[in-house]
Order: structure tokens, then sequence, then C-alpha cells
């Protein structure tokens, strides 16, 4: 019941499904141009390719605060009641979403993925495993973010949370920071 409901709201919401697709092709195209053809002896570029990609899934489910803050009075509305388990509605959304992060996922790593000449190593064979992983990443991020709108009151207070969150996982990366420097 739970599930059902999810996605009546997702599917009543289809402006924002097309946003979320468009940037997706958007950045995509963006991210393929700056990454064009990687040399694979390039290690730099290779590692700020990969970084950009995951950076990306982490940024788009940082734009879901709006959502789950308009869909937080109504669970508790619905909890209060005794209508179901918190876990429900949980696994409801986390279900709900994965079609549209699925989406997301693929088109985005379909054009940067090529874009960046990977494809010509090892003919391609990777390019369902980095859709994978970045599939996982995103839905990972998704469910951080998740918590942070649970534990938090307000919106206001969750995007700086949020963003914290997001400059700690950038930080200790690797990237910005290499290992070396951060002991």
């Amino acid at each position: 019941m739970c599930a059902d409901r999810q996605f009546i709201v997702i599917t009543r919401d289809s402006s924002f499904a097309k946003a979320r697709i468009g940037q997706s092709l958007i950045v995509g195209a963006i991210s393929g141009s700056l990454f064009n053809n990687i040399s694979p002896s390039d290690v730099t570029t290779i590692n700020g390719f990969l970084f950009n990609t995951l950076l990306f899934g982490a940024l788009g489910s940082f734009a879901m605060f709006p959502i789950i803050y308009e869909q937080k009075a109504v669970f508790y509305k619905q909890k209060d009641s005794l209508m179901f388990p918190t876990a429900a509605y949980t696994l409801a959304q986390a279900a709900a979403y994965l079609p549209l992060q699925l989406l997301e996922t693929i088109l985005y790593i379909t054009i940067v993925y090529w874009s960046a000449g990977l494809s010509s190593h090892e003919n391609g064979s990777r390019f369902f495993t980095f859709i994978v992983v970045d599939l996982i990443f995103t839905m990972v991020i998704s469910q951080l973010f998740r918590l942070v709108g649970a534990c938090v009151q307000n919106a206001g207070s969750a995007m700086p949370v949020a963003g914290i969150v997001i400059v700690v996982m950038v930080l200790f990366s690797g990237f910005i920071q290499p290992k070396s420097l951060i002991s």
C-alpha cells in the first residue's frame, strides 16, 4: 500500500522527473565534453572523471530535500494513526525512486562513459559495472540525505547539515586532499 501510494506521488509530479532527466542529459553532455577521450595513462584525469561522476550523483540527491520535507507531515500523520510501520514507508520511498535513479544513472553514465573513451579499453566490458557502482552510490547518498531529513526538524536547518556532509565526503575522498596530506 505504501509503495503504491509512493509511485502515485512520483508519477503525479512529472515535471520533477522531466527536470531530473534533462539535468542528467545536459550535465552528462558537459561532463562528457570536459573528459573527452581520456588517455589511459593519465591517472589524475581518470580520478577526476570518477570523482566528477560520483559527485553528480551526490549533488543530484541533494535536490531531494524539498520533497522529503513536503512528505514529512503526511508521514507523521499516518504514523501517529498507526497506518503502517516506519520501515514500510522508508522501503516504499526507496523502491519508488529507484526507477528514476536508474534512468538518470543510465543516461548520465552512457554519455560520459563513451565520451571519455573508456569503452576503447576492455571493449566496454566494464560499462555495466560502472553503472551499477554509480547507481549504488547514488542510492546510498539519497538514503543518507533522507536520514539527515529525518533527524533534522526543518529544511532550513537540514540543508547546511547536508552541505557539511558533502563537504566532508569531498574533502576525505582522496581527490582534493591526497592520502599523503590527510595523515
